[in-house]
């Protein structure tokens, strides 16, 4: 089946459009308004590409900004965008810095999911707070501030208000990608970044001599390319690739268990050069690192931080803008 939206191919047991949001299938009453839509009740197919409704003729109400951009320093800062095919915007950050230590979460809440915007807002909001919490404690075990701040947000996704037991549309569920940078032990200028992520938002490391994608994407396409059963091109194709396999809220993967198992990994950051986090909706349009690369080593050498998210985020737009765009760039 097709989207009636976006014309995007679909699973014929899709709900949603995992493009644009669209539903594909009638919902029961209420839903729509419930998920915070448009007052009337009206569903996203009903939205107009001006954001207006076509059943009561009012503009939607958008719970999360379309545009925002928030600048800590020339080093840090982040933009999050609504795109130029999504009805409201399912993306949120969060940055902050104390002293010496940077924090910065990405959230992009599922657009398959009830009150998407809503997860991704909470979710972001609670991992920032968990790990400045931990940061400032003592001799912090960052690997275990970030699985206590995946905890925090998990948590504050499954508190965001949704219509249990409803088969046509998952509860509230979110992609994380956070980072903390800190000074390396005993060595001067050097820093180091503990990153957890779940989901298929990214966190890459572009310097004058390497780019490289720190994480791997919990996704369909991944994970049957790792058992195997396809090559990474085959996998890429299938309209199943970008099926997420872990996310905050939702339905956990493995049954019986409290939520999904965040990836966690230390980075050395030895090179100076920029940590870039995003959304999906920069990515799609450049899957390798080295094709993003090529994007980001495009701009001025004296881009700040702010300079950088906005050039990211205008360049997806430019390309299509398909979903929310979502950037943090900090300079290591």
């Amino acid at each position: 089946m097709n989207c009636p939206k976006c014309h995007t191919i679909a699973e014929t047991d899709s709900n949603f459009c995992e493009e644009c949001g669209t539903p594909l299938k009638a919902l029961p009453a209420g839903v729509a308004q419930k998920m915070g839509v448009c007052e009337c009740g009206a569903g996203p197919d009903k939205i107009g590409e001006d954001g207006f409704c076509e059943v009561c003729g009012l503009k939607v109400k958008n719970s999360v900004s379309d545009h925002v951009e928030v600048e800590l320093s020339p080093l840090v800062a982040g933009v999050s965008d609504l795109g130029k095919r999504h009805f409201q915007n399912e993306d949120s950050f969060c940055v902050h810095r104390e002293k010496e230590t940077v924090i910065a979460v990405v959230c992009d809440g599922v657009s398959v999911s009830q009150n998407p915007d809503q997860a991704s807002r909470c979710a972001a909001s609670a991992a920032k707070d968990s790990l400045a919490e931990s940061a400032a404690k003592p001799n912090p075990d960052f690997s275990q501030a970030m699985r206590d701040a995946s905890r925090r947000a998990d948590a504050a996704v499954k508190q965001v208000s949704f219509i249990p037991d409803l088969e046509e549309i998952d509860p509230p569920s979110s992609t994380i990608i956070a980072v903390i940078v800190v000074p390396s032990a005993g060595s001067g200028k050097t820093k180091k970044a503990i990153i957890g992520w779940l989901g298929d938002s990214r966190a890459y490391y572009f310097t004058n001599k390497a780019n490289i994608l720190l994480t791997k994407d919990h996704s369909w396409a991944n994970e049957i390319v790792e058992a195997g059963e396809m090559s990474y091109e085959e996998a890429i194709k299938d309209t199943r690739s970008h099926r997420l396999t872990r996310t905050l809220g939702g339905y956990p993967a493995k049954a019986g268990t409290e939520m999904d198992e965040p990836g966690i990994i230390e980075a050395d950051l030895s090179a100076t050069g920029w940590l870039i986090l995003c959304t999906d909706g920069v990515w799609n349009y450049a899957d390798s690192a080295e094709d993003l690369a090529k994007i980001f080593h495009a701009m001025p050498k004296t881009a700040t931080a702010i300079e950088t998210a906005k050039f990211l985020t205008e360049w997806a737009n430019a390309q299509g803008g398909k979903d929310n765009v979502s950037v943090v760039a900090l300079a290591v």
